[in-house]
């Protein structure tokens, strides 16, 4: 009934003009009034597990999930000085990805293959085998280190929070977030969003260029991930030894094991 960007004083269904208050609660329902049984009050949207961390809102589809804060509870150090929350978005960028979800995630989550699809837009400045992990123990995040080689550039850190939270930050001015949304098994859909603190980019000038840059990074990802795409449905697909460049994809396949085996 509702997606988007902006604001909303209320929800509508477009099909029958049913309008809901932001809790939830039914606020109008047209042509209802000789319905005898209908009792507007008892007529309310599913509720969830709403809950904001550092100017994102997070949605849980179990009400009664445990709260955020204590799983990302070990994060917060990390992440406490990186500036989020004074954000704005100033750009977005959608691209339809026709494959599975999961290739544009472990495609953000390791920077291995900078040297082979990057070499002159990302490698050059900030080469894949300079990356690290912070802390590989981490259950339900992961944090990628990026050193620049470029005197006067400054790296860059990647936070993934595990399954498809992706944030690359170049603290605290500014931040791409990397929006993957699973449509189906085999297509998804990415939203590329430029993040800065309109203090340190008052003319926007460093948001168009991060913007601009990620238009002809994502063009090169999107060759590799439609191949990548393409071999996964071959028979002879196997899986070969991992980078230890490639360890956040590890973490990320322990997360997702963990839940297939019904941990929390």
């Amino acid at each position: 009934m509702l997606d988007g960007r902006g604001v909303a004083r209320a929800i509508q269904c477009s099909y029958h003009l049913w309008t809901y208050r932001l809790d939830g609660s039914l606020a109008a329902a047209p042509d209802m009034q000789g319905h005898e049984l209908f009792d507007p009050a008892s007529v309310c949207l599913p509720r969830y597990a709403v809950e904001e961390w550092h100017g994102i809102v997070f949605v849980h589809l179990d009400a009664d999930a445990a709260p955020l804060a204590d799983t990302l509870a070990d994060l917060e150090p990390h992440v406490a000085d990186w500036g989020l929350e004074r954000m704005v978005r100033t750009h977005t960028l959608e691209y339809p990805s026709p494959w599975n979800w999961k290739v544009s995630v472990e495609n953000a989550l390791e920077s291995y293959h900078h040297a082979g699809t990057h070499r002159e837009t990302l490698d050059a400045t900030f080469p894949g085998k300079r990356s690290r992990a912070r802390d590989a123990s981490a259950r339900h995040w992961g944090i990628l280190d990026h050193d620049s080689v470029v005197p006067g550039v400054d790296g860059f850190v990647l936070l993934a929070v595990f399954p498809t939270l992706l944030l690359a930050f170049n603290p605290p001015s500014s931040c791409v977030w990397l929006e993957v949304r699973p449509l189906a098994h085999d297509r998804s859909v990415l939203d590329i969003h430029v993040l800065v603190d309109p203090e340190s980019d008052p003319d926007g000038s460093g948001a168009a260029f991060l913007a601009e840059s990620m238009v002809a990074i994502n063009a090169e990802d999107i060759d590799v991930n439609t191949r990548t795409w393409q071999g996964l449905h071959s028979r002879a697909a196997v899986a070969q030894y991992a980078s230890p460049l490639e360890t956040l994809c590890w973490q990320f396949r322990r997360w997702m094991a963990d839940r297939l085996d019904g941990g929390a």
